[in-house]
């Protein structure tokens, strides 16, 4: 996670984790209440496999002393928040809450204890305000900008290769592969959040491969001068046989020069071919 280094925090490094991703919603204390008073007051078979999954949890990849040790030499630091994506919390925090309109034993009772809980549910979890400040409607089934669409329709009616190797802009870069798995990525997704000034995926400085991607990036993200040559020798290297730019990118002239080709152009982005 981003700025938590197991190095750094080394123990305490799965609580700041668990700390940081939930950050003040309260559903995961609902639901470890919900565990307790299924083992000291109302046991029911169906609910042990919660208990049962959190034991499991606690004893493998939520134990400190495991994560200290074993996470960093399988390099997974950087992704251990999916590990908290396995906790049940919705499920069973949803679970609980059923169980306890159950226990009420009038119908009136249960509607208003329902409206309760919903209510407790909603202000104590993930801000309703965020959600819809933050939501963005998506533009087709694949959950991806529908320029990528169009691009990746272009690139393979010009393109004989199964498998052509592409170099898209940052944003398109994160998604291409969703759509579209043919596509091989010139520019590795850490290397671009290095060359931005992440530090959490890694040093890449030393990295040959960073350094040859770098000159890419310098010139399609940042519109640095880096010569045409070089330029045009490193797309060689990389075997590079389109590129996907923003239409606004300031330097096109450059990239032309650099022997790529504009083959199409949709609202917000431009298809070059490299010409070798």
């Amino acid at each position: 996670m981003a700025g938590v280094t197991i190095e750094e925090l080394g123990l305490r490094f799965v609580q700041i984790c668990m700390e940081n991703y939930w950050s003040g919603c309260l559903l995961p204390v609902f639901f470890l209440a919900g565990i307790l008073w299924d083992i000291f007051y109302r046991r029911r078979k169906e609910s042990r496999v919660f208990l049962y999954y959190l034991v499991f949890l606690a004893l493998t990849v939520y134990n400190p002393v495991l994560v200290k040790y074993v996470i960093p030499k399988v390099h997974f630091e950087n992704e251990y928040y999916r590990f908290i994506w396995i906790l049940p919390v919705i499920p069973g925090a949803a679970y609980y809450a059923v169980r306890i309109v159950e226990v009420v034993r009038f119908r009136w009772l249960k509607a208003v204890t329902a409206l309760i809980l919903a209510a407790v549910i909603v202000t104590t979890g993930t801000p309703v305000p965020g959600i819809a400040k933050d939501y963005v409607m998506a533009e087709n089934i694949y959950k991806v900008p529908n320029e990528l669409r169009s691009v990746c329709d272009v690139i393979h009616q010009d393109c004989d290769k199964e498998q052509p190797k592409v170099v898209f802009d940052n944003e398109l870069n994160l998604v291409a592969r969703q759509y579209d798995p043919s596509l091989i990525l010139v520019l590795d997704r850490n290397f671009i959040l290095y060359r931005a000034g992440s530090t959490v995926v890694g040093n890449y400085e030393n990295s040959k491969a960073y350094q040859i991607q770098k000159v890419i990036m310098d010139v399609i993200s940042y519109q640095m001068d880096v010569g045409i040559d070089k330029f045009r020798q490193v797309l060689k290297r990389t075997e590079t046989d389109y590129l996907v730019l923003p239409v606004d990118l300031t330097n096109h002239d450059y990239i032309r020069q650099a022997g790529c080709t504009p083959i199409a152009q949709t609202e917000k982005y431009v298809v070059y071919r490299f010409e070798g």
